[in-house]
């Protein structure tokens, strides 16, 4: 699923994504993005930009909600001081699951969210607009339950 530009598109798309990267939390770059997208005929890249604000609001929200991510808060009550902690450790449990055999194993650097078992469509839909790589195959065992991880405990 990973989107590939053409060659003469590659230096329009570098200057969105770095303006995306300085500017994480306005979304207003990736509504402009997706348009240039759409424009240039990335439908399905354009589609993605456009629904990656909902899906990043549903998965911090999801981290902050679960045990074993829920440390989302610097502090208590003031999103502006939001720490991405929780999110980013539930985006890297989920690469995991995705990654973690053709890597070597599945290692986690904190503590395993043992019994975690919330399990969606949702959550891998939400997590492939955010990251754009492919959730595991339906068929894939470690879509809907936990791969034997190892931890740095």
């Amino acid at each position: 699923m990973s989107f590939k530009p053409n060659p003469e598109d590659r230096q329009n798309v570098t200057a969105f994504q770095a303006e995306i990267a300085a500017h994480p939390r306005e979304y207003d770059y990736r509504y402009v993005f997706a348009d240039w997208l759409d424009e240039h005929g990335y439908y399905e890249e354009a589609t993605r930009q456009r629904k990656y604000e909902a899906a990043e609001t549903w998965l911090k929200d999801f981290a902050a909600t679960t045990d074993g991510f829920d440390f989302d808060y610097t502090d208590e009550g003031d999103p502006d001081s939001y720490n991405d902690s929780g999110y980013m450790a539930l985006l890297y449990f989920l690469e995991q699951h995705v990654a973690g055999e053709e890597k070597g194993g599945f290692f986690l650097p904190f503590d395993t969210p043992y019994g975690f078992d919330s399990y969606s469509d949702e959550l891998w839909e939400n997590y492939t607009i955010v990251t754009g790589n492919p959730a595991p195959e339906k068929a894939n065992e470690y879509r809907n339950a936990m791969p034997p991880f190892r931890c740095a405990c």
